[in-house]
């Protein structure tokens, strides 16, 4: 399965990535070789979409966590993040931005 942005392709969409695969079972355009679990390679390497009536959701790479409480400057403010890789994209983990 691939992806697009405006720009690109993307490496995965875990939205996207839902979305066809309710629509492809719900219009019979594919058979699970499982009950209700999709097998799909992306860019980002494989994913399982869980298809359970209209309820989607999916299982891929686990993330790893790249650097734990990381200092990062937001306006004046010192915050600690925890920066892991997705499996497509790095992302700030933060547990708290209240003052």
């Amino acid at each position: 399965m691939l992806f697009v942005s405006g720009d690109d392709l993307l490496p995965f969409s875990g939205d996207a990535l839902m979305a066809a695969a309710a629509i492809a079972v719900e219009r019979g355009l594919v058979l699970p070789r499982r009950e209700g679990r999709l097998e799909i390679d992306t860019l980002a390497g494989p994913a399982t979409a869980i298809v359970r009536g209209a309820a989607v959701s999916f299982v891929a790479r686990p993330a790893i966590v790249l650097r734990p409480n990381h200092a990062v400057t937001i306006g004046r403010r010192m915050v600690h993040v925890d920066l892991v890789w997705t499996g497509w994209e790095v992302a700030a983990i933060v547990e708290n931005l209240d003052p």
